[in-house]
């Protein structure tokens, strides 16, 4: 596996950027066209969105990151893993929406606004799409298609952003602000399935792929959700630790006092994702060193991009 060359990293440094401010340009249109209220229960529902799609995802997208980084790179091999991914994703990525719009209207009155509940709502449709963007950006991460996983990772808040002027331009209600989630995380879906389409059009069982019973698209989705399962607490909590704030706040103030605090929240939370655009280009070649026992290379391949890391 080559290691990821610095216009890779550029690529995703240069994602993160667009994503940063086209993140933060979001809140400050929310809250600029919507008023402070508005913009309280927008975050709120934005960071119960968050964290619920680690939920949905069920760390489905963490194990495919590391099983499809060490398959054999044969298109019949990958297929597998990635078409068991899917299959191991169904279960969490329809039962978590479900759930969140049986307890949207309960949980808008346990919190004393109605606009929360109908938030819920709107996300709860998009929780699906999300967590399966989750799985197929961890495919094009796992694949070392680093500058189609930053476009991909991009393109999320460009949606929003268009979805957002599309809303207050055709001018519908502020309470229904949250239907921009479900919309964009569709059309993203669309784009992520159309560049891994051939892949996954690609038989598991084709010729000249191993007849190992581990080879099945079954196997491997059973072992993506045992990966998942003893994944997914720690992502969860990995999430809340960045949203905490907000949901402690969402419990004990209004939803103009906590659309004054959001603002503050974004930029910190946009300094926190900087090292993360590290992580995602090297990855891959971790893994890779790993799953050979390379510890020698794997000792030099830290010691060199300590610097940068820094």
């Amino acid at each position: 596996m080559s290691e990821p060359s610095p216009s890779d990293i550029l690529w995703n440094y240069l994602a993160f950027v667009v994503g940063g401010v086209s993140g933060i340009l979001l809140f400050l249109l929310v809250g600029a066209w919507y008023g402070p209220q508005t913009l309280g229960v927008f975050n709120k529902v934005f960071a119960m969105y968050m964290v619920l799609s680690q939920v949905a995802a069920f760390g489905v997208h963490l194990s495919l990151l590391k099983h499809l980084a060490e398959a054999p790179p044969l298109p019949s091999a990958q297929s597998a893993v990635l078409r068991g991914g899917l299959c191991a994703l169904v279960p969490s990525a329809l039962s978590v929406p479900l759930l969140l719009a049986l307890a949207a209207t309960p949980v808008g009155l346990l919190l004393r606004s109605q606009e929360t509940g109908t938030g819920l709502l709107f996300v709860a449709a998009g929780l699906t799409f999300f967590a399966l963007n989750k799985v197929l950006l961890a495919a094009q991460n796992a694949l070392s298609r680093f500058r189609l996983y930053a476009v991909g990772n991009c393109l999320r808040y460009v949606f929003l952003l268009l979805a957002l002027l599309g809303h207050f331009l055709l001018g519908f209600a502020p309470h229904s602000l949250p239907v921009i989630f479900p919309l964009a995380e569709g059309v993203l879906s669309l784009v992520l399935i159309k560049d891994l389409l051939p892949l996954l059009m690609t038989s598991p069982h084709a010729r000249g792929a191993s007849e190992s019973p581990h080879n099945s698209v079954r196997s491997w989705a059973r072992e993506h959700f045992q990966f998942g399962f003893r994944a997914v607490g720690g992502n969860i909590m990995l999430d809340l630790n960045t949203r905490v704030d907000v949901l402690c706040l969402a419990a004990f103030t209004d939803d103009a006092t906590l659309g004054i605090y959001s603002m503050a929240a974004i930029l910190a939370e946009a300094a926190y994702q900087l090292p993360l655009v590290l992580q995602v280009v090297y990855t891959p070649k971790v893994v890779h060193m790993l799953q050979h026992k390379q510890k020698e290379e794997l000792r030099d391949f830290i010691r060199n991009v300590r610097r940068p890391v820094w």
